[in-house]
């Protein structure tokens, strides 16, 4: 699988690339935090970027995070068995990647293929925000799967669940057909939710090139 580590340029008098940088910082010194990804974090500097950029930028690299953890996550050694994408007997997923349509992949190979075609759709050149709900719906049934089907694995990415959780949430991404895993999971939100309007950024704009 690819390792997205990403770097985002824009002008700016803070530019892009100490921006994302800034936010990744951030994410790293509160990955205990399981609010940490809720809202916009505080700016050192004056951004010339519109507020809109900058929720854009952070929400990127929130899924940039979910990526990377997802892909900590030793799925050769998961022991699945699962012949299809389910999530107890309610859930069951098809595969999206693929050329034609749909199909039903193994748990597994749902896994690897959602992963690496969330960094290519992210990548692209023709990529926005748009996007986001789509990929995001996609990965958090990961943590469906892990959570009906290899608990002990779940229990262990459960905070970080918890965090994506809560993003979905506050951001406006979470929707009825994403409720998977029970919510009586999950704590108690510390953040009021942010409008719902959405600006679409055409990420064609920035510069995005995975770094040696």
């Amino acid at each position: 699988m690819h390792e997205l580590n990403t770097k985002m340029r824009l002008t700016g008098s803070m530019t892009d690339t100490a921006t994302s940088k800034y936010f990744q910082t951030y994410l790293a010194e509160h990955r205990n935090d399981a609010h940490a990804f809720e809202k916009l974090p505080p700016l050192p500097g004056k951004s010339s970027l519109a507020s809109s950029s900058l929720t854009i930028l952070f929400q990127f690299e929130v899924i940039r995070e979910i990526i990377l953890a997802l892909e900590c996550i030793d799925f050769a050694n998961l022991n699945c068995t699962c012949t299809k994408m389910i999530a107890s007997d309610e859930w069951h997923f098809l595969c999206a990647p693929h050329a034609d349509k749909p199909r039903d992949c193994s748990a597994i190979d749902y896994m690897k293929h959602t992963i690496d075609s969330t960094t290519s759709s992210l990548l692209a050149p023709d990529s926005t925000n748009k996007n986001f709900y789509s990929v995001l719906r996609r990965l958090y049934r990961i943590y469906g799967h892990l959570y009906f089907h290899h608990h002990e694995i779940f229990q262990r990415e459960k905070l970080f669940c918890e965090k994506f959780y809560w993003f979905l949430k506050e951001w406006g991404f979470f929707k009825q057909d994403m409720m998977i895993i029970p919510e009586s999971v999950f704590g108690t939100s510390v953040t009021p939710s942010p409008s719902n309007g959405t600006t679409i950024v055409d990420l064609r704009t920035v510069t995005m090139q995975l770094s040696e």
